[in-house]
């Protein structure tokens, strides 16, 4: 018998030396020895004893837990899949859990665009990964886990907040090209996430030419030509340009229209039977609008890009006013000659012929998950399919009007529904009126498939270009109600009769983190001089002064008193709300927006549109498919009315039952959302869990002792015998204790982590030799001299692993099958778990001492030895020398 020492380790090898020591793992290495070791045939290998390294292995089964940011009547249970057995790397695990919270969600006020690897999170010494904002689990250096979680609002850096979609502009014509700024950063103004973009659809099929009641040009189906941009050359933080499309050819040139009637302005139908359908495109943002917009400093004036950053500093963000972010839409123009023949007199008042370059259109915000994951399996085939079958092109034909069919978006129902919130800007009684319209809250009403809308505000556009607003009731720029035309809107070119030019703009809100309003103002030198896109001023909310040469004006807010009128609600279960724009094909009608686009979707998981991005970071699979069957309480926007109207059934029968959260209103964190933050981590067991976790319905979800084997905050040391939490647990909104609300939040573990599996096996294998022992596990044959249980082992804890020796009692000796005589010149370890994976826990160095030994006849014929022992007789070789034969 010989004794063999090994270790992963080889001291034969210089450390200078390019790729030594790059194999010795502590769980799979190979030694060499300069001198070959002789093994008879039919030889035994034995295990003596070894020496390891190793962290914690864990097992965490049934570890699905649920997180809730806000209430439950408002906010899905976004499941989070933990469960995992034989954790090599516990510390990881635990950041996991921070990553599962990034990736999963449907806010994205909490999450992360940007994390950092092997920092010292929370001071402690055990280096791993932090996440700059939204949630970090932490294994503390005593083992304790703690939590913390933060809000994003948006960088300082050019276009990370601030941005056109994302889309690249260019200065002058193309000759300066700017980056978008959006990896600009270094640090923390890094961002891992390049996701938001713009889309557009084109049209499909053929719409041939149709009979109206009276003569026009051929209707032919519209394509979005390819996204062109604004350029303004002057250097501002809020000047980033707008990503803009507008309709493709053939288009219906309204300068050779016989204009007879309203109707052969505008003769589209909604519905494809009708053989009037399918003229309306989709376009609009791939991600949301960003909700925090909170900036800890002001824009970055020191970037100096074209168009991003400059003098002067930009102003601050409109967060220190109490308010979410915005999108700006921007809504084409004609010529004037164009818009004096699509709104002629009689038909409009002679004292308004010409006064707007608008036409007909829609636009609003949707679901993103709904569009791009609801029609098709493939991201952009479900955006072409939600474009045949929502509303504008799908609509019940019962309503449609074959020959007498103006463009009349109150007929644009019975579809998919073309946006929650929007505008419908359309021809009414001689006037053109933007009128904010809200998918009908109440199911009996219509749902998301089956679209009906509620009328919540009209502004009229003829009575703007006279200098009165209204909504408001007040004239402004020395206008007056019925007046005539002193603003020509949307005109491209000089007006006409001396009006002044103006441009109509148009800005979509978060007011809470479930409300969004719709303001317009007008861009203009007369009266208060307007808005100014190169620097995005004015940008206040609006103050009801009603003067929209000076301000913002509100046309309807969705947030509002319930005792009082309707309080609208989108909840988040809807996902991201981006904005929509769909366009009719007359003269070259056209759509730009720029403002508060996130760089990322809330829910990151499965694949995206990832053209240009960094998508899918963790790999994980949708979280959610967003049911849209039109169930109350699912997809279709929610309504609180406590004033005898209809209420969605989960938000109570009084104000204050359920309150939704809100955005803080004043004061240095201005712009924060008021959520909560919530993980059920063990079984149901109070009645109170049971009821406050519940489904988009209102209904529970879970009885008690659900889900059953869950208790994966026990094993986290997070809920123990003397916490008062016992499933459920809420995040402090203050960890530190400083009096700040919703600026970190927290929670720390008062106990040590249990991993779960305190009876870890190792299987030694010598991988090279003809060792045939069996796997029943994985159902193999594999090379196993040793199976050594973490129960027998003698341990010694030290920081942040542990050591262990083991010396087997008595030599098991162990087959090699070798018929002939084996020169070995090295010999590989490998040490596996019981599904044959490396036991990569191993840290450090390990070491293993075997013995071999020729088999002695006496053990001849013991199963699964067929090989027979042979006689060893010294005697003289070739060359006379002395040399044991085997007969």
């Amino acid at each position: 018998m010989s004794l063999i020492f090994l270790k992963n380790d080889d001291n034969s090898v210089k450390s200078s030396v390019l790729g030594s020591g790059s194999n010795m793992k502590p769980y799979k290495w190979r030694n060499y020895f300069t001198s070959p070791i002789k093994l008879a045939p039919n030889s035994q290998v034995a295990f003596i004893k070894t020496q390891f390294q190793s962290t914690e292995v864990g097992d965490f089964e049934d570890a699905t837990a649920y997180m809730y940011v806000g209430i439950p009547q408002l906010n899905p249970p976004i499941p989070l899949y933990l469960s995992e057995n034989n954790v090599a790397d516990i510390t990881q695990y635990v950041n996991n859990i921070g990553l599962a919270c990034n990736t999963y969600g449907c806010d994205g006020d909490y999450n992360h665009i940007f994390m950092q690897p092997n920092q010292s999170v929370l001071g402690q010494s055990n280096l791993q990964d932090e996440y700059e904002t939204g949630f970090n689990w932490v294994l503390k250096d005593d083992k304790k886990v703690s939590i913390r979680a933060t809000q994003r609002g948006i960088n300082n850096i050019y276009n990370q907040g601030y941005n056109n979609c994302g889309m690249t502009v260019s200065v002058n014509g193309g000759l300066s090209p700017t980056p978008n700024g959006i990896e600009s950063g270094t640090g923390d103004d890094t961002t891992l996430f390049k996701e938001n973009g713009f889309f557009h659809t084109g049209l499909g099929g053929t719409n041939g030419p149709f009979v109206y009641s009276t003569a026009t040009n051929l209707i032919a189906h519209q394509s979005v030509g390819a996204p062109i941009y604004f350029s303004n050359s002057s250097a501002r933080y809020y000047n980033p340009n707008y990503a803009f499309a507008q309709m493709g050819g053939p288009l219906q040139a309204p300068i050779q229209l016989p204009i007879v009637d309203v109707n052969s302005l505008f003769p589209y139908n909604f519905s494809s039977s009708t053989g009037f359908g399918d003229v309306f495109c989709v376009a609009g943002s791939a991600t949301g609008i960003k909700k925090n917009v909170f900036m800890d400093g002001a824009p970055d004036a020191n970037r100096n890009n074209p168009n991003g950053g400059g003098a002067p500093v930009g102003h601050p963000s409109i967060a220190g006013a109490g308010s979410g972010g915005y999108s700006n839409i921007f809504v084409g123009n004609l010529a004037q000659p164009d818009a004096d023949v699509v709104y002629p007199a009689p038909l409009f008042p002679a004292n308004r012929v010409g006064f707007t370059g608008i036409t007909p259109c829609s636009f609003g915000v949707n679901s993103v998950d709904v569009i791009d994951l609801e029609f098709a399996d493939n991201v952009s085939q479900s955006r072409e399919n939600f474009r045949d079958l929502m509303d504008l092109n799908n609509a019940d034909p019962a309503l449609q009007n074959a020959l007498l069919g103006k463009c009349d978006f109150t007929r644009a129902i019975g579809g998919y529904a073309r946006y929650l919130f929007g505008v419908d800007i359309m021809e009414v009684g001689g006037d053109l009126k933007a009128i904010c319209k809200i998918l009908n809250p109440n199911p009996v009403g219509g749902s998301f498939v089956e679209s009906r809308y509620l009328d919540c505000a009209s502004l009229s556009l003829g009575e703007l270009s006279a200098g009165y607003n209204d909504i408001d009731g007040v004239a402004f720029a020395g206008g007056a109600q019925g007046g005539p035309s002193i603003f020509s809107i949307n005109i491209a070119g000089p007006a006409t009769g001396g009006r002044n030019e103006a441009s109509i703009n148009f800005r979509i809100r978060w007011t809470s983190p479930y409300t969004m309003c719709v303001e317009y103002c007008l861009d203009t030198t007369a009266g208060g001089g307007g808005y100014r896109f190169i620097d995005d001023t004015p940008y206040l909310p609006a103050d009801g002064t009603g003067d929209p040469t000076s301000g913002w004006c509100m046309l309807y807010d969705m947030k509002n008193d319930p005792d009082v009128k309707s309080n609208y609600l989108i909840p988040s279960y809807a996902g991201d709300m981006r904005v929509v724009m769909y366009q009719t094909p007359v003269a070259r009608t056209a759509f730009g927006i720029n403002g508060y686009f996130d760089n990322r979707y809330s829910n990151n998981g499965g694949s995206r549109d990832t053209t240009n991005t960094n998508s899918n970071v963790a790999n994980l699979p949708y979280f959610y498919k967003l049911p849209v069957d039109g169930t109350d309480g699912l997809a279709l926007p929610l309504v609180q009315d406590f004033t005898g109207g209809y209420t969605t059934p989960k938000l109570g029968n009084a104000k204050g039952e359920v309150e939704p959260e809100e955005f803080i209103a004043t004061g240095a964190n201005a712009g924060i959302s008021k959520k909560k933050i919530h993980f059920l981590l063990n079984s149901v067991v109070g009645d109170a869990t049971r009821q406050f976790v519940m489904d988009e319905l209102g209904n529970p979800i879970f009885n008690i002792y659900d889900p059953p084997n869950l208790h994966l905050g026990s094993q986290l040391g997070i809920i123990s015998s003397t916490t008062p939490e016992k499933d459920l647990i809420t995040l402090s909104d203050d960890i530190t204790g400083i009096g700040v609300d919703y600026v970190l939040y927290g929670k720390d573990g008062t106990t040590i982590l249990n991993s779960g599996n305190d009876d870890f096996t190792l299987h030694f294998q010598l991988t090279n030799f003809g060792i045939k022992s069996q796997q029943g596990v994985k159902s193999t044959e594999y090379k196993s001299i040793m199976v050594v249980n973490k129960i027998e082992l003698s341990e010694k804890v030290l920081n942040p692993y542990s050591a262990y020796n083991y010396t087997h009692p008595t030599p098991l000796w162990i087959d090699l099958n070798n018929y002939g005589e084996i020169n070995m010149n090295g010999i590989d370890v490998k040490i596996t778990d019981d599904d044959n994976n490396e036991a990569k826990q191993l840290k450090g160095k390990t070491n293993l001492v075997i013995a071999f030994r020729a088999k002695p006849k006496r053990d001849e014929g013991y199963v699964p030895d067929n090989i027979p022992v042979v006689n060893r007789v010294p005697m003289k070789n070739a060359f006379g020398e002395t040399e044991t034969m085997y007969k």
